[in-house]
């Protein structure tokens, strides 16, 4: 799948709302979001090492995290800011 979606033999969002309804009667797809913003820490080395050293309309992947695949469509990278959020995640981390 990631082949054909990266030829563009496939779109990405196509391919990921067909997987969505696909695993919908299973318990564990339910607490996996379809969609969501990556901070490093956040996610496995791997994936982390992937998705932050692609460019934006990259797909990356399959990454294997835990027990499944993780198929990834970067849509954009922010570089880090040393505002509120970032600060109390710091603070957090060196407490920890």
């Amino acid at each position: 799948m990631s082949e054909q979606i990266r030829r563009g033999a496939l779109d990405f969002y196509e391919a990921a709302q067909s997987r969505l309804l696909a695993e919908a009667d299973r318990p564990a797809a339910a607490s996996r979001p379809l969609f969501e913003v990556l901070q490093r820490g956040q996610a496995s080395l791997e994936l982390a090492d992937a998705v932050f050293a692609a460019a934006p309309g990259d797909v990356v992947g399959p990454v294997r995290t835990g027990g499944d695949s993780t198929l990834v469509l970067v849509l954009s990278l922010t570089p880090a800011r040393l505002d509120e959020p970032t600060r109390r995640a710091i603070q957090e981390i060196l407490f920890a």
